[in-house]
């Protein structure tokens, strides 16, 4: 296939110019591109592979992009082949070196440790789904390929945002990490997210806290009623919450309702994670493989596209960052 309409749809999707194309331009010129391989459903059955080909090379650049700007800060990615398996080192040496540096004995001398690590291993499993396209709205414009794309990319990136999420949640129970490092109140407190936060800093440089909109919009730098300068307030104006609290950075998960009943919130907003910065990153991803994709062609003609592809989640440590958990908040839509 040509890199133009592999470029063209990489622009489409992520909603850029390209040479030649202003932003407005570019959705029609990638439909005309593919009119010319599959301008007929018999173009269509000739070249369907390359139409397939088109959309996993976009959908495999495009979402571990979307993955690393939403999570980098704390989650390492990784992206390796079919059958491969990916390995990330945990590194022991500052957790072995708190654990002797007080043990001195008379003669002054130190309890020596290693700089070393651990290989960890992640498996993978399969998420997929489908999406039914009418041939004939998408020849008249009526449906758009970055719709499709849209689509998978979307659901691919919420099932990794819900695994992350999860086991996030389920180190709150775990009893390996320190009652310091987790806090549970009715609405939020200020000195207890001050203390977590101090907590997470003495194993890096810096701390972030990752949350959903919701939480975040408790989070405030007030002093007796009055912010410190007018960023926070316009911060607060534009996106609805601070992008730093007390020095610390707010990264939010965007926010997503388990069904289009629009019931419950897809991720349990009552959660504010505080994890390391600027050291070993406690999340690890893995997407294995490209994004496999397959057709199905329904009684009235319109296709049902379908697609998997193979991900998984790991986390490191238990005493490097910590957990609030605001019980005010709730999964339930209308209970906000």
């Amino acid at each position: 296939m040509e890199d133009n309409i592999k470029e063209l749809a990489l622009a489409a999707v992520t909603g850029k110019a390209v040479a030649n194309f202003s932003k407005a331009d570019v959705e029609t010129a990638l439909r005309e591109e593919i009119r010319k391989i599959a301008g007929s459903m018999k173009d269509y059955q000739k070249n369907k592979w390359d139409l397939f080909e088109l959309i996993q090379q976009t959908a495999d650049e495009i979402v571990p992009n979307r993955i690393i700007d939403i999570m980098g800060q704390f989650a390492e990615v990784q992206q390796v082949g079919q059958g491969n398996k990916a390995t990330f080192k945990k590194r022991l040496g500052k957790r072995r070196g708190k654990s002797f540096i007080t043990k001195v004995s008379p003669a002054g001398t130190y309890e020596a440790f290693r700089l070393d690590s651990e290989v960890m291993e992640i498996p993978t499993q399969a998420v997929g789904a489908a999406a039914i396209i009418d041939w004939e709205r998408y020849l008249d414009g009526l449906d758009d390929m970055a719709d499709l794309v849209d689509i998978i990319m979307e659901g691919l990136e919420d099932a990794i945002y819900k695994a992350v999420y999860e086991q996030l949640i389920a180190a709150y129970t775990n009893v390996k990490m320190p009652a310091a490092n987790k806090v549970t109140a009715s609405g939020f407190d200020k000195l207890a997210m001050d203390r977590l936060i101090s907590v997470v800093k003495s194993y890096g440089d810096n701390a972030i806290i990752f949350c959903t909109p919701l939480f975040a919009r408790n989070l405030d730098n007030e002093i007796k009623g009055s912010y410190l300068n007018d960023t926070d307030k316009m911060e607060v104006r534009t996106q609805g919450y601070v992008g730093v609290y007390h020095g610390t950075p707010v990264v939010v998960l965007p926010m997503a309702v388990e069904t289009e009943a629009n019931l419950k919130w897809a991720y349990d907003p009552s959660y504010a994670f505080v994890m390391p910065a600027g050291k070993e990153k406690v999340v690890k991803i893995v997407l294995e493989g490209d994004l496999q994709i397959n057709d199905w062609t329904n009684r009235d003609w319109s296709l049902e596209m379908q697609f998997y592809k193979k991900y998984g989640v790991g986390m490191l440590y238990f005493n490097n960052w910590g957990v609030y958990k605001d019980t005010s908040l709730s999964v339930d839509v209308m209970s906000m």
